[in-house]
């Protein structure tokens, strides 16, 4: 496959995914995963921070647009402005040399069968490139922070000397945490053992921050279960549930399975979880995160309201 080609399927993909997100609400990360399985790994990286990034800017990449495409476009083709805003994206925020962005962006509608819209994309980001909007200041606090404006007037009210910093670290990018399964190792020996570049906190028993993050594949001791992916924030949970005890539990909204798996590894071998979703394709990434801790719990599909169903 041509690079053109293959960069085009990459833009093409991403733009799916971050259409998924903004028009269908669905999670990025349940649309990622599904991604993962048609993705050669060397490329995920990239299908990820076009998605990412797209998203982590969409409210100044929409204001964009619309000083950019004088109509909208229709519905049914959403995917179009979401490849559009991706384009924009790898112009002002991203290293991609600006020939590439373009004539990948251009060639991946062709892919997403929409070829009619190629003259469209190739306009819209060589005008964006000619008027210098990569500098321009953005019109409103919208397109300033990449927030809505609901949610900035809330933190206006109840931050008022604060909401400025808030808005801007909500937009930095998180770091990468590991938890470190306890069962193995603690987080100072996973780190030293396996000559990792990262640090603990205190406060978080078995996290560690790494320094730049990695692909899961390139994790020591993930596939073996010494080691997930989990926020540090997300890792303060498990403990806090568990500090008085807890022989039967239940895991309610459970997918993808973070703190189910934590919970277990912090759990006597004698006690019994139950972890329930409603969503029971991502109640997959469950079983798939205990089978890879060798952990076991009791995993259904059902309303945890509604106790008739599964109780």
């Amino acid at each position: 496959m041509s690079e053109l080609k293959s960069g085009a399927r990459l833009r093409a993909a991403a733009a799916k995914a971050i259409d998924a997100v903004v028009s269908e609400g669905r999670s990025l990360d349940a649309v990622l995963a599904e991604l993962d399985e048609r993705i050669n790994p060397g490329d995920r990286a990239l299908v990820k921070m076009l998605c990412y990034g797209t998203l982590r800017f969409h409210w100044r990449l929409r204001a964009q647009l619309r000083q950019l495409v004088d109509r909208p476009l229709k519905a049914r083709d959403s995917v179009i402005e979401s490849l559009l805003a991706v384009g924009l994206f790898q112009l002002s925020d991203t290293r991609v040399p600006d020939h590439a962005a373009v004539s990948t962006t251009v060639e991946a509608a062709r892919l997403l069968r929409r070829p009619k819209y190629k003259g469209l994309i190739n306009a819209v980001m060589r005008n964006y490139l000619r008027k210098d909007m990569k500098n321009q200041e953005p019109a409103d606090d919208e397109s300033r922070f990449n927030h809505p404006a609901w949610l900035i007037g809330r933190l206006q009210a109840d931050w008022p000397e604060h909401w400025q910093q808030i808005l801007e670290a909500n937009n930095d990018r998180a770091p990468m945490w590991l938890r470190v399964n306890r069962q193995h190792m603690s987080a100072g020996q996973y780190i030293e053992e396996f000559a990792v570049d990262g640090h603990e906190l205190d406060g978080l028993e078995q996290a560690v921050r790494l320094s730049q993050p990695l692909p899961v594949e390139e994790l020591p001791g993930f596939s073996e279960g010494r080691v997930s992916v989990q926020d540090g924030a997300a890792q303060l949970a498990a403990p806090w549930l568990l500090a008085a005890g807890g022989t039967s539990v239940l895991d309610a909204c459970a997918a993808p399975g973070g703190k189910t798996g934590h919970l277990l590894e912090l759990m006597a071998p004698d006690a019994v979880l139950t972890a329930i979703d409603q969503d029971a394709q991502r109640l997959r990434g469950v079983a798939e995160n205990l089978a890879r801790l060798r952990l076991d719990a009791t995993v259904m599909a059902g309303d945890a309201s509604n106790t008739k169903d599964w109780w």
